[in-house]
């Protein structure tokens, strides 16, 4: 997760940028709450919002 981090604050502000942010907290939040399915889910299209152009 720190890297998925690192690279999205690396990203250029955009839509990508934003929809990866709004997954990352999502999958903190699930994660928080004990929820691995959600949270990894929510991991996977995080990384597919930052391979968006």
């Amino acid at each position: 997760m720190a890297k998925t981090t690192t690279a999205m604050n690396a990203m250029q502000d955009g839509p990508a940028k934003m929809e990866m942010g709004k997954h990352i907290a999502l999958a903190n939040a699930d994660l928080s709450k004990g929820n691995m399915r959600g949270g990894c889910m929510h991991y996977m299209l995080a990384q597919k919002a930052g391979m968006m152009k």
